[in-house]
């Protein structure tokens, strides 16, 4: 179950532009990231993680809450960026919390 106050009611928005970004710091030991999330059209971001790098897809949810997980392995104490690159299209999403988990 979903912890509703992980977020404290607020969500991070405004990435449409490029560089725009979420940064994660002092993850715990993972294979699993999940977002949640909210979009009006179909979304892409990049995630950073000890220097690699993966696509993520955020398909439209029509404004309702979603989820997306990526399997990737996030070693302890580290650090999380999920950045909007020149690639990249975010218009529209609005991101509610990030979960390591595995």
């Amino acid at each position: 179950m979903a912890d509703p106050r992980a977020s404290a009611g607020g969500v991070a928005t405004s990435f449409d532009v490029v560089g725009a970004s979420v940064v994660v710091p002092k993850t715990i030991v993972g294979d699993t990231v999940t977002f949640r999330y909210r979009s009006t059209r179909n979304a892409r971001m990049t995630l950073i993680l000890g220097g690699r790098t993966t696509s993520i897809a955020f398909p439209d949810s029509r404004g309702s809450l979603a989820t997306v997980s990526s399997r990737v392995d996030v070693p302890a104490q580290g650090t999380l960026i999920l950045q909007r690159n020149g690639d990249d299209s975010a218009l529209g999403l609005d991101l509610d919390w990030v979960k390591v988990s595995g």
